[in-house]
């Protein structure tokens, strides 16, 4: 049945495209899609909302190993809900950049203030950046789209700060250079004020209080090399840029898995989903009832969790400042719920929608259907202008024992790991200040993979005591290494690992010094 609807909905999206190109032939459109070059997983990426879904062909986008038909992911996009006061009446409201039901978006790309309609000469500015299409300097390589809008800053992480004036993106302004940290990166950047993009009509949504003056900022990684290549990680800030509070919200990252071969009739219809316990937060693993075709064709478990959730302070956002930096954990709300439905949930209205996505529920089995997960956050409050920020990961995992996935219990530990070791990467490696990568540049470890042995070369400003220490992904202290005194210049410190009995996998190396603590992965290769 999701089959014929989705193959109605794409006739129907079509035939809208087709009379808007009749209209005018030479008209660029302001909606944009790109998809990931570099990395072994093929990911679709919109400038409204839409992530994983190939909104051209109305076919699922997340494709894994690359060069095959090994579907996983419909679609996913984000829901936020909250109490607004309309009327001196609060109400419900959950707005949508996916509607599960329609595979639609309610959001425009842009930036609120812009015009509506886009002026034909903004268009380019709001397509989708994808850092491999510029050079080190941020221009463009074929001269498509303006220089690459995200810049490092003192006061930000290293993936940057949004440059919305296009003359102003230059190593001139921002001494520190380029954001991009990962292999492949994409940014995007969409508001929620168009009510033409909404259901049920302007007119009707506008008396019910909508919009809510959401600015979205969107920023994906993915990566060429193991063990991330195999891995997406989508972060987002979401500003209420309106005058008005809103109260008691949520944010649901709605997921819709399709685990089988691309067009193979049934396929969609047979997806297992469980909940697990990734370190702090919750999030699911996925995988295919193998019934339809999947069976000997290299399918995996697709797992996903969050990574980073909202900082909160007496239920209220804290400040600006964690737009641009990741808040500590103990003040970040974590996953509050992890939820199942399927097509016979049609959510159609915003009370339906807004206890659903406000349900501190944890849902643990839905096995062997047309599954739709939400994994959620909240509640907290935002005030005008504040910006709440919320990260996660999709993965997908091989099997241990080298067969199918069936989602036996021994594939679990791996499972976790995969996720674990994207929230270190992720920790680690892109959200570390500027500061901190000029101490972390000090640092080279090789080889990496490593065996049994291992070096690291550390050029210290400074001298005095180091402590190295190795730890599991889990943040438990496997050994301490090395303890001792780092000379002025080059030191070179030869470490042997061969009695420690790791299991494959990745791990965590910790340097200690006087100055600062510095993280690095490792993956140790059996």
């Amino acid at each position: 049945m999701k089959q014929l609807y989705k193959i109605f909905a794409i006739t129907i999206l079509n035939m809208v495209l087709a009379i808007f190109f009749v209209v005018d032939i030479s008209a660029q459109s302001v909606y944009d899609v790109k998809q990931t070059t570099v990395s072994d997983m093929v990911f679709y990426v919109s400038n409204y909302g839409i992530l994983g879904n190939n909104t051209a062909t109305g076919k699922g986008g997340l494709i894994y190993p690359r060069g095959t038909e090994n579907q996983y992911l419909y679609g996913t996009g984000t829901w936020f809900g909250t109490k607004k006061r309309v009327n001196d009446t609060l109400k419900n409201l959950v707005t949508l950049t996916y509607n599960h039901n329609t595979g639609s978006s309610w959001m425009n790309p842009g930036n609120i203030g812009d015009l509506i309609p886009m002026p034909s000469e903004m268009i380019t500015k709001y397509n989708v950046e994808r850092s491999t299409d510029f050079n080190l300097h941020g221009i463009n390589k074929n001269s498509a789209m303006p220089p690459w809008s995200l810049w490092k800053t003192t006061e930000s992480d290293a993936t940057g700060t949004y440059e919305p004036t296009t003359t102003e993106r230059n190593s001139t302004k921002y001494k520190n250079g380029l954001a991009v940290v990962s292999d492949e990166m994409f940014h995007t950047r969409y508001k929620d004020n168009d009510l033409s993009r909404y259901d049920g009509g302007s007119n009707a949504r506008k008396s019910q209080g909508y919009p809510l003056g959401l600015q979205f900022d969107e920023k994906i990684y993915s990566w060429s090399k193991a063990p991330y290549n195999s891995s997406i990680i989508v972060q987002q800030t979401i500003t209420n840029t309106s005058t008005d509070t809103l109260f008691d919200s949520y944010i649901g990252n709605i997921f819709d898995p399709d685990i089988g071969i691309i067009d193979k009739q049934g396929a969609t219809n047979n997806d297992f989903v469980r909940t697990a316990k990734f370190g702090d937060n919750d999030g699911v693993y996925s995988w295919s009832g193998g019934n339809f075709g999947e069976l000997g064709n290299n399918f995996g478990y697709m797992a996903i969790a969050h990574l980073e959730t909202p900082a909160v302070n007496n239920d209220v956002i804290k400040s600006i400042k964690y737009s641009n930096q990741a808040a500590p954990l103990a003040e970040q709300i974590g996953t509050t719920s992890v939820r199942y439905f399927t097509n016979n949930d049609a959510f159609n209205l915003d009370n339906e929608r807004y206890d659903f996505i406000s349900s501190a529920k944890k849902d643990s089995a839905k096995l062997n259907a047309e599954i739709k997960v939400l994994i959620g956050t909240g509640p907290f409050t935002i005030l005008p202008g504040q910006t709440a920020r919320i990260t996660y990961c999709i993965t997908i995992v091989k099997p241990t024992s080298g067969k199918e996935a069936t989602g036996n219990e021994e594939d679990l530990p791996a499972i976790k790991d995969a996720i674990l070791s994207n929230k270190q990467n992720y920790l680690n490696n892109l959200l570390t200040s500027v500061e901190d990568n000029n101490v972390a540049n000090n640092w080279t470890l090789s080889p990496n993979p490593i065996t049994d042995q291992f070096n690291l070369q550390y050029t210290s400003e400074f001298g005095g005591e180091i402590k190295v220490s190795l730890f599991n992904l889990t943040g438990v202290k496997i050994a301490d290494l090395q303890t001792g005194m780092a000379n002025v210049g080059v030191n070179n410190f030869n470490f042997n690992i061969s009695n420690l009995g790791l299991a494959a996998g990745v791990y965590s190396i910790r340097i200690d010094n006087s100055k600062s603590t510095i993280s690095q992965m490792i993956v140790v290769a059996r």
